[in-house]
């Protein structure tokens, strides 16, 4: 049966992949999947996973939508370097459904990162590490659950994906670099990024 992958926003890997071979040397950084912090961090006391609110500009729509965002944790427990890796929406539309609809979805994503904070464990390294978080959004009539939309959006190779990204891309889908949101940065991807990570994500489902 054919895939119906046709409004992801995300990078195709398998084109991407190639350009690791002439990246310049990087930090090593270490990356687990969502949820593998849980071995050598917790959540910093008097703190709480914020969520992100849905963006009013695209209320309306009344779109079920998600986005992986991927982050570092600092040392210190802050989170910065805010990534998207992927994305998807209902309006099975393989382009960007709307102006500025992946930056509004993907900002209010790594707003809500933005705010976490972490403490790391009694004996732990506290090196940084990469990771992902998939944020999702659901329209006011959904009949999607919460796993549902959530596995729209996961990465099954994320080392590779990370890598990529952030060697290829060089920092141009970064949102924020900065972890207090001094002068409220704007979403560096571009409408023409994402329409493009889009079509070569569904033309590899096909």
């Amino acid at each position: 049966m054919r895939k119906t992958a046709g409004n992801a926003c995300t990078l195709a890997v398998s084109i991407l992949l190639s350009c690791l071979a002439t990246a310049g040397a990087s930090e090593q950084v270490k990356v687990v999947p969502e949820g593998g912090l849980a071995k050598d961090w917790i959540v910093q006391p008097g703190h709480a996973l914020a969520a992100p609110g849905y963006p009013a500009t695209f209320a309306d729509r009344g779109d079920d939508v998600c986005v992986a965002i991927g982050y570092r944790v600092q040392p210190d427990g802050t989170t910065s370097d805010y990534v998207m890796l992927g994305g998807w929406n209902s309006s099975r539309r393989e382009k960007e459904p709307a102006n500025g609809y992946w930056d509004a979805y993907s900002q209010a994503g790594a707003a809500a990162v933005s705010q976490w904070r972490f403490a790391p464990k009694p004996g732990s390294d506290m090196a940084a590490v990469d990771t992902v978080a998939v944020m999702t959004f659901r329209g006011e009539s959904s009949t999607r659950t919460t796993d549902e939309l959530r596995g729209k959006c996961a990465v099954p190779d994320l080392v590779a994906r990370m890598h990529v990204t952030r060697r290829y891309e060089n920092g141009r889908l970064e949102f924020w670099k900065s972890t207090n949101m001094r002068g409220n940065y704007q979403a560096r991807a571009s409408v023409r990024e994402a329409t493009q990570a889009a079509g070569a994500w569904a033309a590899s489902q096909r």
